[in-house]
């Protein structure tokens, strides 16, 4: 079996899987070391999440004050960390099978 690969995402500050063939087979079919390091990405990716979306709430305030071009600049911003919270929150539900709680704080 081929090993999984994984990259470094700075986005993220994680190290995400580079495919996504494992998740077609359980992870009882995979190498020992490779599930326990989607483990221990799945228990950092809760923690990700909850900090990038207190970064979405502060830029989507600043969407809110701003005008003309800063306001697309801080859409773009919003819409980036929407689409990382949105992948991180797909990699746990690969990874744990299941999905992350809400979290409002």
């Amino acid at each position: 079996m081929q090993t999984l690969a994984f990259r470094y995402d700075p986005e993220v500050d994680l190290e995400l899987p580079t495919e996504e063939r494992l998740f077609a087979e359980r992870p009882e079919a995979q190498d020992g070391a490779v599930w326990a390091r989607l483990e221990r990405l799945a228990g950092l990716i809760p923690e990700r999440i909850r900090a990038m979306e207190a970064e979405y709430e502060a830029a989507y305030a600043r969407v809110l004050e701003s005008e003309g071009e800063a306001f697309f600049e801080a859409m773009d911003r919003v819409n980036a960390l929407s689409r990382k919270i949105a992948e991180l929150n797909v990699w746990y539900w690969r990874i744990a099978g299941r999905h992350i709680p809400p979290y409002y704080g």
